[in-house]
């Protein structure tokens, strides 16, 4: 059920007597002044808002925080899951990592999806319609309407990342839902069905405009708090930082009360080759599962897509407007040659040089009635 949000900015500790709750956002305001320091995350997300403070510090804690962002939200039995908005950073389940991959589909995603079938698991694709020159994503005469219906099938959730990858706070309202449609439209075309989830491109959607858009048109907008930096380090001899930018964000983190939300990309060969299975051994290692971004969040398969709504026929045509003057008589006289005309003389003086001797004669004027 879709439910509006009226606050601003709300948060709250489930589970935590109230009290408690405002002695502890009052800790997490006064803790960075007294010793300087704010959380850095992995996601390079600059923590903008006592909430998103407050989450940071006390979520591991104290239970599920839930950030409530102006907008509309969708209810599930574990948390908010937020249309528009500032949007999603990261999981809610407890021992979920969601692995994504932005930018594709390309040609080493099929080799990713051997690998995650190979683990029995799914991810997440966040797929640009026509990004770095290759072709529309719906042209049959490519191999990439095959490897979406491949993901779609397989049961990986399949997500928005716009069409041709575009810095949407740089762009105008049209021009964004433009970028959003295009790619609704390519998937429609393949699969029947378009996605709720989206991510935007360079993480760019920080203004009001952005963030309202993408709400109208109905959109998470999904972030992440693991940033592996893959497509900084594709060649064998980089790839090792991903790994340890993977590894330092979850070891140490016992899966009974962490989760994360993981972006790579599956347009990088190092990562299709090489990344991939690192991160699957060492989440499976320490206890966690790879999930879809809508299952941790809880949120159930059926709320992932939508179709289209059906195009309202046309109106009628409006008929030609007619006329209730009858359309003048047809009549076989001819032309008069000499001046008669009228009568039954079969002559008319209409179109020639004479005149109707019937229509010159004036009647005499009636003489006033004297008394």
């Amino acid at each position: 059920m879709l439910t509006r949000i009226s606050a601003a900015a709300l948060i709250h500790l489930d589970g935590v007597d109230p009290v408690l709750e405002a002695v502890l956002l009052a800790i997490a305001v006064l803790l960075p002044v007294i010793v300087g320091w704010v959380p850095n995350t992995a996601h390079r997300q600059t923590v903008s808002s006592i909430t998103d403070l407050a989450a940071t510090f006390f979520k591991p804690l104290l239970g599920r925080a839930r950030v409530q962002s102006q907008g509309l939200s969708l209810e599930t039995s574990h948390t908010t899951i937020y249309i528009g908005g500032g949007g999603i950073y990261d999981c809610v389940l407890n021992g979920k990592i969601a692995l994504t991959f932005d930018d594709g589909p390309f040609i080493y995603t099929t080799h990713i999806l051997d690998i995650l079938k190979s683990y029995n698991v799914k991810a997440t694709f966040f797929m640009a319609g026509n990004n770095n020159g290759k072709g529309a994503i719906d042209d049959p005469a490519t191999i990439y309407p095959a490897i979406i219906q491949r993901m779609y099938q397989e049961g990986h959730q399949l997500a928005s990342h716009t069409w041709t990858h575009e810095n949407l706070d740089t762009l105008t309202s049209s021009q964004r839902k433009d970028q959003m449609y295009r790619n609704e439209m390519a998937l429609v075309n393949i699969l029947g069905v378009f996605p709720t989830y989206m991510r935007p491109p360079y993480s760019a959607c920080s203004t009001n405009g952005c963030q309202n858009d993408l709400g109208d048109l109905g959109y998470h907008i999904t972030y992440f708090d693991v940033d592996t930096d893959d497509y900084e380090n594709d060649s064998p001899l980089l790839i090792q930082n991903a790994k340890n930018n993977f590894d330092r964000a979850i070891t140490g983190k016992p899966s009974q009360n962490n989760d994360f939300l993981v972006i790579g990309h599956d347009i990088h060969q190092q990562t299709a080759y090489n990344l991939t299975t690192y991160m699957l051994d060492t989440l499976l290692a320490a206890g966690y599962q790879a999930v879809t971004v809508g299952e941790c969040l809880g949120d159930p398969s059926g709320n992932w897509y939508r179709t289209p709504s059906p195009v309202p026929p046309a109106p009628p045509a409006t008929p030609p407007a007619t006329s209730s003057t009858p359309p003048p008589q047809q009549t076989s006289l001819v032309t008069s040659p000499d001046a008669t005309c009228g009568g039954n003389d079969k002559f008319t003086c209409i179109g020639s040089r004479f005149v109707d001797l019937r229509q010159s004669i004036v009647e005499p004027a009636a003489k006033p009635h004297l008394e």
